[in-house]
C-alpha cells in the first residue's frame, strides 16, 4: 500500500517553503504485561474462547500515542512554512488480563503450566510489535523529512492535519503487519498437537 505524502504547495509568487531543521522521532516502547490474573471456570472459558481445548487465554489492548512538535517560519508575503520537528510517540499494550481454568490449585503443575502457556502469548505479542519499531522509527523519519508545507494563520490547522495523515497511515500499516504475524504464532501455539504436549509436562489433568 502506497502513502500519499502532501505536496510542496507554491506560495506567494511561485516560491517554496525550504527544508528546515531535521526532525526527530522518540519512541517510547510499552510492553504487555499481566496486569491482572484471574482464574475461571471451565465452562466461562470455553464460552469466551469457543473452544473446549484451551486451558487459558491472554487479552491486551494496543495502543500508539503520538505527540506532534511543530516548527512554523516565518516565509514571504504573510505565508508560514509548517514542518514536523519531532514526533514523540508511546506504543504498546495497556489493560493485559490472563485467565486460566481453576480446576487446579494455584501451586499445582497444571496451573504453573497454563501460566507458562500464556506467557508465551505475551512475549509473541511483545516480539512481534517490538520487531517492526526499528523499521517504523526509518519510514517515519523518511517522511518527517519530507513534510514541510506552507500555510497562512487561518490554513494553519488544515496543514496540520495534512502532515499528520501520513504519519498515522504509516503507523497503521506497521501495526496492522504486526497483529497478522501475532495471530498466525499465537494459532500456532493453540492447537491440539501443542495442547497435548501441554498436557504431557503433568501426570493428572
Amino acid at each position: 500500500m502506497s502513502i500519499l505524502l502532501p505536496s510542496l504547495t507554491t506560495v506567494a509568487q511561485g516560491a517554496t517553503c525550504p527544508e528546515g531543521v531535521t526532525p526527530q522521532v522518540k519512541l517510547l516502547w510499552v510492553p504487555a504485561q499481566a496486569d491482572t490474573v484471574q482464574r475461571i471456570s471451565p465452562q466461562v472459558l470455553h464460552a469466551k474462547r469457543g473452544s473446549a481445548h484451551l486451558r487459558g487465554f491472554t487479552t491486551t489492548r494496543f495502543f500508539d500515542n503520538a505527540q506532534f512538535i511543530y516548527q512554523i517560519t516565518p516565509h514571504t508575503q504573510g505565508h508560514l512554512c509548517l514542518q514536523m520537528q519531532a514526533l514523540n510517540m508511546k506504543i504498546g499494550y495497556g489493560q493485559t488480563a490472563m485467565f486460566s481454568e481453576d480446576s487446579y490449585p494455584p501451586e499445582s503443575c497444571n496451573s504453573r503450566v497454563i501460566a507458562s502457556h500464556e506467557q508465551q502469548h505475551l512475549r509473541i505479542y511483545n516480539q512481534t510489535l517490538l520487531a517492526q519499531l526499528p523499521a517504523l522509527k526509518k519510514r517515519l523519519l523518511q517522511t518527517l523529512h519530507t513534510l514541510v508545507l506552507p500555510a497562512t494563520k487561518q490554513t494553519l490547522p488544515q496543514r496540520q492535519q495534512e502532515m499528520e495523515q501520513p504519519i498515522k497511515q504509516l503507523i497503521a500499516l506497521s501495526t496492522e503487519r504486526a497483529f497478522k504475524q501475532v495471530h498466525q504464532h499465537n494459532a500456532r501455539i493453540d492447537t491440539l498437537e501443542n495442547d497435548r504436549l501441554v498436557h504431557a509436562q503433568c501426570p493428572h489433568w
